[in-house]
């Protein structure tokens, strides 16, 4: 067993053209402990049964409170909220799975 740390970052406003889903490569079978701020980076850590076994994409949303987003066509797994800057920036992270 492993605990692995990936970087989560912001990607955009809602009205923005960018979508603010993550996507990131991290072990098959890896299990989601908790995500933070550790500055100057929002993460996530993970639980994985080796560092440099078969490798999978997982797709990670960062929501900010108030936002309103067209989650149609998505399936959605809350994982955590994170604090940033004291409490100025509240991030809500939600790992979208398999429909």
């Amino acid at each position: 067993m492993i605990i692995l740390k990936y970087k989560i970052p912001f990607l955009g406003f809602p009205e923005g053209d960018l979508d603010p889903a993550n996507i990131i490569e991290m072990p098959i079978d890896s299990k989601v402990l908790a995500v933070g701020h550790q500055k100057p980076h929002n993460v996530l850590w993970v639980e994985a049964p080796r560092k440099d076994g078969p490798m999978v994409d997982r797709k990670f949303w960062v929501i900010g409170t108030g936002w309103e987003v067209d989650g149609t066509g998505h399936r959605m797994s809350y994982v955590g909220t994170i604090l940033e800057d004291e409490g100025r920036f509240i991030w809500h992270v939600y790992e979208e799975t398999s429909l």
